[in-house]
């Protein structure tokens, strides 16, 4: 087990359009799992991400009325999570 931390990665950094340095910081440790994995051969990663996103983001995006209710926004964040 070889733990890679990205602290503050959410959801939302992880979407085709960011450049947001979470995401770039996301990429460059991805890339480093599959540099120590051995030719041919695959890398088993297990990702814990999205606590900030439940805990912090879905309120403000309610509050600043991104989304028109907390479960429009869990839904909306949902879908996120399936396309990236």
């Amino acid at each position: 087990l070889v733990p890679r931390l990205v602290t503050g990665l959410k959801i939302w950094h992880l979407r085709e359009n960011s450049s947001f340095y979470t995401r770039i910081q996301f990429e460059w440790e991805m890339e480093a799992i599959g540099k120590r994995a051995p030719q041919g051969s695959r890398a088993d990663v297990l990702l814990v991400v999205g606590e900030i996103d439940c805990r912090e983001a879905l309120g403000i995006a309610v509050e600043r009325l991104r989304h028109p209710s907390l479960e429009a926004a869990a839904s909306a964040l949902a879908e996120l999570y399936v396309r990236v």
